[in-house]
């Protein structure tokens, strides 16, 4: 069980910490126009040429709220269960800056904060020959490989990203169905950049003699999509899919996301989520700009 679960946090902290990830373009790393091999991750070349944006600000309307009571609360929950975060819309003509002052005065209210935009980090993946995997020797992987620990069908992961491209056949085999949130609304989980299918790659490609290997060879890996196509999204919807995440049973979690700055509703939902034992992995900060 120790060598299962140190498979499994090798497998994320390279998601998260490092900068030469690898995997396959879909159709297992057939050329680019201009004769360059694909290696950005499933489904999409978009992600090769991804910069993380740095300052991407907040919510124009919209304010995230922890009341003290539900008695007079505006807004929706954004809450798992029993808890008190809640996203509320400014007033008509008001400015994000003057309804967090007015907030801020109410008696119910114990905490304001911004909504912020997140990004996707980059993760620069290249050529995607498993020879080339320089992380899987390096974490040890193949030791476990060969040790027969190779990951668990039983096992949940939760990818929080862009969605996963699951037609993507070294994806296909270790992925589970879905949701998605865009403004509070749910959407599918398919992956329209490309950011998160490179994640899900690292973490469970099939080894099947297509493109690449992932860590475990058996894995169930659960997308939750809250990045758009240009790889961004709200911290809100980020912590709808935590939520999401561990109603589904997942143990684990990949975060390869950041922007914005400190946040008690997200450290909130994190707590909750390890006091339900999931495991909340956090990107490193590769791109430098964090």
């Amino acid at each position: 069980m120790k060598l299962l679960i140190f498979l499994l946090l090798s497998s994320l902290l390279l998601v998260e910490g490092s900068s030469r990830q690898l995997l396959a373009k879909k159709g297992g790393g057939k050329k680019n126009k201009g004769g360059k091999k694909g290696g950005n991750g499933s489904g999409s070349s978009s992600a090769a040429s991804y910069v993380p944006r740095k300052d991407l600000g907040s919510h124009e309307s919209r304010l995230i709220v922890k009341y003290k009571t539900s008695t007079g609360a505006d807004g929706e929950s954004i809450s798992g269960s029993g808890g008190k975060w809640r996203r509320v819309k400014t007033k008509k003509g008001e400015s994000v800056a003057a309804a967090m002052k007015r907030l801020k005065a109410d008696g119910n209210v114990a905490s304001v904060e911004e909504d912020f935009v997140m990004s996707a980090l980059d993760a620069a993946p290249s050529d995607p020959e498993f020879s080339n995997q320089w992380g899987w020797g390096n974490a040890g992987t193949l030791g476990a490989w060969s040790a027969n620990v190779t990951g668990s069908s039983s096992v949940k992961v939760c990818v929080i990203d862009t969605g996963i491209a699951r037609s993507h056949a070294d994806l296909s085999t270790n992925t589970a169905s879905g949701t998605g949130y865009s403004n509070g609304n749910v959407v599918s989980s398919d992956d329209e950049n490309s950011h998160g299918s490179h994640c899900a790659g690292v973490i469970g490609a099939s080894v099947d003699s297509i493109g690449v290997a992932g860590m475990n060879k058996a894995v169930q890996m659960i997308p939750c999509r809250f990045l758009d196509a240009n790889g961004s999204g709200y911290l809100s919807d980020a912590i709808l899919c935590l939520n999401y995440c561990v109603a589904q049973g997942a143990e684990i979690s990949s975060n390869s996301w950041g922007g914005g700055g400190y946040s008690q509703a997200m450290v909130d939902a994190i707590r909750a989520a390890r006091s339900a034992g999931h495991l909340f992995i956090a990107a490193a900060g590769n791109s430098g700009g964090y």
